[in-house]
């Protein structure tokens, strides 16, 4: 099939959720005697700023086993009133979406899980994950949902109001971190190479459309953000990649309420206080490393106090006398014309557990942790292509280390000279 038509299918698809239940069928909400008397404090506040918290209901009836989200103890029950419609009317419209697509197919079953976080008490974000079976299906279909709304005005939040999405946002996709949502299928360890997994259904362009459409399906939690795209029944009908925001930071419209607090790595004109503590990487002391056989630079962390050049001149290995901190930068000639994506498929076979990973055409970063017990270590491996070059470097630490490393990273990962 080819990919236009496969994309049309994918955002059909996508049509049919966004439309089982109508409101009156919601199961009643059990509030707490608790519950009341803070939801009547809180409506007593004054507050100019909606407040609530969140809590999880469930609905069973008719073939259909879903959990969602509902606002509860709020200091105004008719925003939460609204905004609990809003909830329940998407996921009456899913419900309603996949009865109709699979009306020949027999008795339905469907089971839904859901996961959500809200930021600032603004920004609300759901994902739902699913299965429906019927009698006459030759096999199960799994699904994947999305709804992110402002709490304070009620206005659903797409993707697109948040970032820039073009061949970047694409390429850092591509680079993110695959997700496992089933124990039975992870894509990976059966030999898929993720990303050229999902170029093989879609183009740049087409991931281009399908993001910046109001289809987009993707969860927000307080770091990172989950992307998922449609993809054939074989591959598990949908894949989701987790990247960290801070890889989107270029992309990302600083404007919209919900960046109003985020504390860029090039210095946040939205962040209304410093929220930098004493102790963190802001006082550590770092310089640069410099390599004349390859003409690179590095910055890195004045604690590493030994140093030991390599023979053949291509980096060096720094440790930082006896607390057990390893810091190697090497180059070396890309011979092969790697790119970031392959230099992090290379780079995560060498490490016993991969926390993260992330790669674009020219980058990639795997986090990384290994031993047991008492001589756990973690650690990041970093690096980046210039011109016929490719300059490396990975840092490890005990694990159990109090030293600021999260900020040394990010300074070693923004303070290189290209």
């Amino acid at each position: 099939m080819r990919k236009k038509l496969l994309l049309g299918l994918v955002l059909a698809m996508s049509l049919t959720f966004a439309g089982c239940l109508s409101t009156d069928d919601a199961p009643e909400n059990n509030v707490t005697d608790e519950q009341a008397d803070s939801s009547e404090t809180a409506e007593e506040s004054g507050s100019d700023i909606f407040e609530f918290e969140l809590s999880t209901q469930n609905m069973n009836k008719d073939g259909v086993n879903a959990d969602y989200p509902v606002f509860v103890n709020t200091n105004s029950q008719e925003i939460a009133d609204s905004l609990n419609e809003l909830v329940l009317n998407d996921l009456n419209d899913l419900v309603n979406g996949m009865t109709a697509e699979t009306s020949d197919a027999g008795e339905i079953n469907i089971s839904i899980s859901c996961e959500y976080s809200e930021k600032n008490s603004q920004i609300v974000s759901i994902c739902y994950l699913g299965e429906y079976s019927g009698t006459d299906l030759a096999y199960p279909v799994s699904f994947y949902h999305s709804l992110t709304l402002n709490a304070q005005n009620g206005e659903e939040v797409y993707l697109s109001d948040l970032f820039t999405i073009d061949e970047n946002f694409v390429n850092s996709f591509l680079g993110g971190m695959y997700t496992v949502y089933r124990d039975d299928l992870n894509l990976e360890e059966s030999g898929v190479v993720v990303s050229e997994a999902i170029t093989t259904s879609y183009d740049s362009t087409d991931l281009i459309d399908l993001f910046s459409s109001q289809d987009a399906f993707y969860y927000l939690n307080q770091d990172y953000i989950m992307l998922s795209v449609p993809v054939q029944n074989a591959l598990g009908d949908h894949i989701e990649m987790s990247l960290p925001l801070e890889r989107l930071e270029g992309n990302s419209i600083r404007d919209h309420v919900y960046w109003q607090d985020y504390g860029f790595l090039d210095g946040n004109a939205n962040a209304s206080e410093d929220t930098s503590e004493p102790g963190t990487g802001a006082d550590v002391s770092m310089t640069y490393y410099e390599n004349a056989t390859y003409g690179y630079s590095q910055i890195y962390p004045e604690m590493f106090n030994i140093m030991v050049e390599s023979d053949d001149g291509a980096g060096v290995t720094m440790t930082s006398d006896s607390s057990g901190f390893l810091l190697l930068i090497w180059a070396e000639y890309n011979i092969n014309n790697l790119d970031g994506f392959s230099l992090m498929e290379s780079a995560k076979g060498g490490y016993e557990t991969i926390t993260n990973y992330s790669g674009d055409a020219d980058s990639y970063r795997v986090d990384f942790q290994e031993g047991s017990n008492e001589d756990s270590r973690a650690g990041v491996e970093s690096g980046y292509i210039d011109g016929d070059k490719i300059i490396h470097y990975q840092l490890s630490y005990p694990i159990d280390s109090d030293a600021p490393f999260a900020d040394i990273i990010e300074m070693m990962e923004n303070g290189r000279t290209y």
